[in-house]
């Protein structure tokens, strides 16, 4: 059953259901989120005792926060930046929101990062301090990764690393998460869709419209 840890914000919104029906989120909770939540947990629990931070970043690292919340660990860390391009204020401002309101400590960041020779995780690892990062990676999206990786910096957990996009809008429906109003307002937006892609449209629609008019139909 959902917990008490829910946000008090009443400017953001819980969206699940303009991807998926009620009855639906629901029955997929029923089905198997319940089961994954608890062995999510269990598997943040075995590093509570460490330094460790969720990167929060999107609707997947969100449900990584709220469970590592349930779990006893409370800091998150938030980067302005996607890569080298900055994110609009607007949207690093409402994830710093959410995550206040869930209870948690928010440290803000403004790195940029070359992905294809760096990883923001080890940039928030080894800049500020923490030995473990919790993560919202998902195989589905970003590759064959494992619940738990090691690498020279430190540690990530990836408590949402099986879980479909269908369990994480069930996770978000069930435990009534409030999450960033892109998800809820973009036009294009679909289940898997990053945050970050959602807002870098967002910012070149109002930029660019005769641009955006034209690409818009290009997105999936």
């Amino acid at each position: 059953m959902p917990d008490k840890i829910q946000s008090q914000a009443a400017t953001v919104q819980n969206c699940a259901t303009k991807f998926y029906r009620p009855e639906y989120l629901r029955a997929v909770y029923a089905v198997s989120v319940q089961r994954k939540e608890q062995k999510a947990i269990e598997l943040v629990k075995r590093f509570t005792a460490a330094r460790a931070a969720v990167a929060l970043s999107g609707k997947d690292s969100l449900v990584s926060l709220h469970l590592a919340l349930r779990s006893g660990i409370n800091a998150a860390a938030i980067n302005r930046y996607a890569g080298m391009r900055r994110l609009p204020d607007g949207v690093v401002d409402e994830l710093v929101h959410i995550a206040r309101n869930l209870g948690a400590r928010v440290e803000i960041i403004s790195e940029p990062w070359d992905a294809a020779h760096d990883s923001v995780f080890r940039i928030i690892a080894t800049r500020y301090g923490y030995s473990v990062i919790i993560t919202g990676l998902r195989r589905r999206e970003n590759g064959s990764h494992m619940p738990v990786e090691t690498h020279l910096w430190g540690v990530t957990i990836n408590p949402v690393v099986d879980w479909t996009a269908a369990e994480v809008w069930a996770y978000i429906y069930a435990h009534r998460l409030p999450v960033p109003s892109a998800y809820c307002a973009a036009r294009h937006a679909f289940p898997d869709n990053s945050l970050q892609r959602l807002a870098f449209l967002e910012d070149e629609k109002f930029k660019n419209p005769h641009v955006f008019r034209k690409h818009a139909g290009q997105v999936h």
